[in-house]
């Protein structure tokens, strides 16, 4: 997917202009708290998808 992003009131928008889709995510100092209500639905892939209040962090470090 391509798009673009937007903060707007502590929540950040991301929009995929190729599905025409919008995903929000409240923004807690460095990371982004997935927010299903108020969100497009999310595809189910392999049987997985991104589940409410998921968060994702910023970090320098690759995850292991």
């Amino acid at each position: 997917p391509m798009g673009s992003y937007t903060i707007e009131d502590g929540r950040f928008i991301l929009t995929d202009d190729e599905l025409d889709k919008e995903y929000s995510f409240k923004v807690d100092g460095s990371d982004l708290i997935f927010d299903a209500d108020q969100s497009s639905e999310i595809p189910v892939i392999d049987g997985n998808t991104v589940p409410d209040g998921l968060r994702f962090t910023y970090s320098e470090e690759p995850v292991q």
